[in-house]
C-alpha cells in the first residue's frame, strides 16, 4: 500500500474537476445527476402510489369481512 497517498477534501476535489474538465463538462454532469435524481423521485413516488393502492384495497376487504 502507499502511505504516501493524501486524502483530499471533497470540495477540493470538486474545484479540481471542474479545472480539468472544464465549465461546459462540469454543467453537463451536474444536469446528468440531477436528472438521475429526478428518475429515482419519480419512481419512488410511483412505488408509494402502488402501496398506497395496496393499502387502500385491503383496508377495504378488512371492512367486507368485519
Amino acid at each position: 500500500m502507499n502511505k504516501n497517498c493524501e486524502t483530499t477534501p471533497v470540495p477540493e476535489l470538486e474545484l479540481h474537476l471542474s479545472d480539468i474538465l472544464g465549465e461546459e463538462l462540469s454543467q453537463q454532469l451536474q444536469s446528468t445527476m440531477r436528472q438521475a435524481s429526478a428518475r429515482e423521485l419519480i419512481d419512488l413516488r410511483d412505488s408509494l402510489q402502488v402501496m398506497s393502492q395496496w393499502l387502500k384495497e385491503h383496508e377495504s376487504e378488512q371492512h367486507m369481512t368485519a
